[in-house]
């Protein structure tokens, strides 16, 4: 079945929308010279990736486990702070102990 169309006619006191002017092309455009914020920027940007690079990976499990085993070793063997060890052995993984 066709689509019906209906061509709407605008009406009499609506102004017709305004065509969008072209902007005008300079011919005798200079190139920028560089400002100490553009250095700035290239500067934070040049910080920013060296710190992308610094970011540590986070730890495997296993990792972690080998880790508060051995301070678990280091406490004597004694029970009750497995939690601690755990915690402690992630956070010297992290500080690349």
């Amino acid at each position: 079945m066709a689509k019906k169309t209906t061509r709407s006619t605008p009406k009499p006191d609506t102004p017709a929308p305004a065509k969008p002017r072209a902007r005008a092309k300079s011919s005798t455009a200079k190139p920028r010279k560089a400002t100490a914020s553009d250095e700035t920027v290239a500067t934070v940007a040049a910080k920013t990736t060296e710190v992308s690079v610094i970011i540590l990976r986070e730890p495997t499990d296993d990792e972690v486990r080998e880790r508060a085993y051995h301070r678990f070793l280091q406490r004597g063997g004694t029970d009750g702070s497995e939690y601690d060890d755990w915690l402690k052995a992630r956070r010297d993984l992290l500080e690349g102990r």
